[in-house]
């Protein structure tokens, strides 16, 4: 389910040797973390989109794209933002701000899910691994982006309103 509406962080540790779609709208990407819902304003997602880590907000449509390749086979820390107030948007890659732009201050209503591994129409698939999936209701600061980098979290931390450390399961099942 879509945990959040108003302004939040999203963060998580990707790798991907993945060629990249192109384009100019993180929608037109593969989907890593996608709330995007067709005719609807009110969208946002982040997805691998011309080697770059993108994310993108509706209504107008606002992308913002990292200077770093994510698609080099490495383990990258993402962390994206967006503040309901200013519209600020602000896109991290390891820890360090590669982008910042403003988007809409419209309230994220439209989604009622977020989709994992492909954009939320059900296409542009995301072929990669992912770890440590944060969601935060309101927005990070750097400081805190990197105090919590390398560490795994309890799921009880003020303001995480999703975590999936993908640690569940049987090693060399499905």
């Amino acid at each position: 389910p879509q945990p959040i509406s108003g302004s939040f962080t999203i963060e998580y540790w990707m790798k991907t040797s993945q060629v990249s779609l192109t384009g100019t709208h993180w929608r037109f990407g593969s989907g890593i973390v996608d709330a995007y819902v067709a005719m609807a304003t009110t969208g946002f997602g982040t997805s691998l989109l011309n080697g770059k880590l993108a994310f993108g907000i509706g209504g107008p449509d606002v992308t913002l794209q990292s200077s770093t390749t994510v698609n080099d086979g490495k383990w990258k820390h993402v962390a994206v933002s967006w503040d309901q107030t200013t519209g600020t948007m602000n896109l991290y890659i390891n820890g360090s701000l590669e982008a910042t732009g403003a988007g809409s201050t419209m309230a994220r209503t439209a989604p009622t899910k977020i989709r994992i591994g492909s954009i939320q129409t059900d296409n542009n698939f995301f072929n990669g691994s992912l770890d440590e999936l944060r969601i935060w209701d309101g927005v990070r600061s750097s400081e805190e982006i990197k105090a919590n980098l390398h560490n795994e979290l309890t799921g009880t931390e003020t303001d995480l309103t999703a975590y999936y450390d993908f640690n569940q399961g049987t090693a060399g099942e499905t």
